[in-house]
């Protein structure tokens, strides 16, 4: 019952289900141009401190069932393995357990989904957030445990076409893999955006670009533009940040960012999207129109239907 409803609010062609819409996308299509629905701290479910550290109530299996693409996966090395966490707050396999959640289980999830739906990509944005271990060697250490060992990422620093990327996890970065050392390039190390601002409250404009080289034209760039200010107070998140990023993002050629998550003094992460949901139900998206990735905390079917809804096919 679950699936059949997602299925009549998110399905364009016949055939296609929610857990293959990028099959309805033209392959040649620049990824950047698909409106694309994701997760802020995509793991952070089972967590203490819940009301101000969980930002999910779903695992991953289940986001990527209902349509979700871009996953924001934030990480401590500890030994030889990368663990989950949010910030200095670890995520856990079951909710009263104590089990963590590694990077191991996440990607078996992946793998496991694009095994069933061929004609997906999976968009992988890679954070070091918590631990003594610093961000390059994070960053090599998960590049040496799974990256190297696994054909189907895609970590060229450029923005694909979709047909090149289907079945494949494309990495994006937030690493500073040029600090690894030798063989850590444009080739190796994923689409790079090192230089992400930490936009908090203080903003001048949410347009703030960061350059994206691509690996084969040197001289070629593309643009992020990014929204991502996480501590203002909801109506100012909405009005000056997520729904300029909303009306702007169709002006610009490159890759548009547009996070809706954020707390802000006793409003955690959960009583947040609440408020956000209300006031994104009243914007009515142009089939058609370019909106960006749109980076959700608690997801639900009918946000997530709406934004796959929007693609042009």
């Amino acid at each position: 019952m679950y699936f059949k409803c997602v299925f009549v609010i998110v399905v364009k062609k016949e055939g296609i289900t929610v857990q293959d819409w990028l099959k309805q996308i033209d392959d040649n299509t620049p990824v950047c141009d698909i409106n694309l629905p994701g997760t802020h701290d995509s793991a952070a479910r089972f967590v203490r401190f819940s009301y101000f550290a969980r930002c999910q109530n779903r695992s991953i299996t289940e986001q990527l069932n209902m349509g979700i693409r871009f996953f924001d996966l934030r990480v401590e090395a500890v030994g030889d393995r990368l663990k989950l966490v949010h910030s200095i707050i670890d995520c856990r396999k079951t909710r009263f357990g104590s089990e963590k959640l590694y990077m191991d289980d996440v990607l078996a999830q992946m793998f496991a989904f694009l095994d069933a739906h061929p004609s997906e990509a999976i968009f992988l944005l890679f954070k070091h957030d918590d631990g003594a271990v610093p961000p390059p060697a994070t960053f090599k250490l998960f590049y040496e445990r799974h990256v190297a060992r696994e054909t189907r990422f895609f970590t060229e620093n450029r923005l694909p076409l979709l047909g090149e990327v289907r079945g494949r996890i494309v990495l994006l970065n937030r690493c500073n893999a040029a600090e690894c050392g030798e063989g850590f390039d444009d080739g190796s190390s994923g689409v790079n955006l090192a230089n992400w601002p930490e936009q908090g409250r203080y903003y001048a404009d949410w347009n703030h670009d960061t350059p994206i080289y691509g690996v084969r034209q040197r001289d070629a760039f593309s643009t992020l533009y990014l929204q991502d200010f996480y501590s203002l107070p909801p109506q100012k998140k909405w009005e000056e940040a997520i729904l300029p990023a909303l009306t702007n993002a169709r002006e610009h050629n490159g890759f548009v960012l547009n996070y809706f998550s954020a707390s802000h003094g006793v409003l955690g992460p959960r009583a947040y999207e609440a408020v956000i949901r209300r006031k994104a139900a009243k914007f009515e998206p142009e089939a058609g129109r370019k909106y960006g990735w749109l980076i959700l905390d608690f997801p639900n079917e009918e946000t997530v239907g709406r934004i796959i809804r929007s693609n042009r096919v």
